[in-house]
């Protein structure tokens, strides 16, 4: 069951809109998931934790800053104020790329897809696949880094350490509709069994 959904545009989500949903919400929220703004990776994560009332934010991967102010204030209000005892990040293999350049577009009114690469280097299948592979690389590397971010953060790490918070890692495959898991004992992305 989710509480309220709050979806964001690139960053521009609030604390006062997160306490909002909070607020909406019939059941008191036990879970907080902050996803990439892909449907297919939000509605089967929420399916996961259905019967369990949750706050849902979408928000682009690549405007993730859980270390900066802004996120910090919306983790504490939700684990410190309101027991959230679950926090749940759903990171996207087309989610994060240094240069943000996306290796695929699809083009609107056809589905015919337009390979964005430069022919000067050689074959342009072989450099949008090449792309790809990197935006992929980019964006478990970047996922990894914001969840290994929430356990040097003083409060959040410490819910962890005591285990009063739950932390999951999902990471969504887009190529193959598969999911990752965070392991946090080697700090890495493991297929899901």
């Amino acid at each position: 069951m989710v509480a309220a959904a709050l979806v964001a545009k690139g960053s521009t989500f609030s604390l006062e809109q997160v306490r909002d949903a909070f607020e909406q919400s019939v059941r008191a929220p036990e879970v907080l998931i902050i996803a990439h703004s892909d449907e297919v990776a939000v509605n089967a994560i929420v399916s996961v934790f259905e019967g369990l009332p949750a706050v849902v934010v979408k928000v682009p991967q690549s405007e993730w800053g859980l270390d900066s102010d802004s996120y910090r204030r919306v983790l504490e209000f939700a684990v410190l104020e309101k027991g959230v005892s679950r926090l749940v990040l759903v990171g996207h293999s087309q989610g994060y790329t240094e240069d943000r350049v996306q290796s695929w577009q699809v083009e609107q009114g056809d589905s015919s897809r337009v390979i964005n690469a430069s022919r000067e280097s050689g074959s342009p299948v072989l450099e949008g696949a090449k792309r790809a592979q990197k935006t992929l690389q980019e964006s478990k590397q970047h996922f990894v880094n914001q969840i290994d971010g929430l356990y040097r953060h003083e409060q959040i790490g410490k819910a962890l350490e005591e285990k009063t918070l739950e932390l999951y890692g999902f990471f969504y495959l887009a190529q193959s509709g598969a999911f990752m898991a965070y392991d946090s004992d080697s700090s890495t992305l493991r297929p899901l069994a």
